[in-house]
């Protein structure tokens, strides 16, 4: 069975890390993980952590650290600055994959949408660094004009 992915903010001590609000959530009542099953877990760093659940309490969960491993990949180092269009959901989940760092989204006079939804990409972009195995979440920075 594969091990499923969350990502946390929370910094794990040498032993144990935590998983809080909606990835608790995705884990607990989507995924039905249960005290004793391994996931992976990620800190934003380069940092995988190969874990075993030791506590489910309501809000989070407590997970034993057996491994830690280190995972660049897909890491380039690049800067996407894209224009707002209709299909920006789908060029951000495959910058994703690429491997890009940061996106830039910006309007012009030649954008054809006003705003950005900044809570939906976000989720893309977990939802993506999830299924190709990045251990570091794309930055999305605000839009430009």
């Amino acid at each position: 069975m594969d091990l499923k992915r969350f990502f946390t903010y929370e910094k794990a001590d040498e032993e144990r890390i935590a998983l809080r609000g909606d990835e608790f959530h995705h884990a607990v009542k989507v995924s039905r993980l249960k005290e004793g099953y391994r996931l992976i877990i990620c800190d934003n760093t380069a940092n995988e952590y190969y874990c075993t659940i030791e506590r489910i309490y309501k809000d989070y969960l407590i997970a034993k650290i057996d491994e830690t491993k280190r995972n660049d990949t897909g890491e380039s180092g690049l800067t996407l600055y894209i224009g707002v269009c209709k299909e920006l959901d789908t060029v951000i989940q495959k910058a994703v994959e690429m491997g890009v760092e940061r996106v830039v989204p910006f309007s012009s006079q030649h954008s054809n949408v006003g705003e950005v939804n900044t809570a939906r990409l976000n989720k893309i972009i977990l939802e993506s660094a999830k299924q190709c195995g990045r251990s570091r979440l794309m930055s999305l920075e605000d839009l430009m004009t």
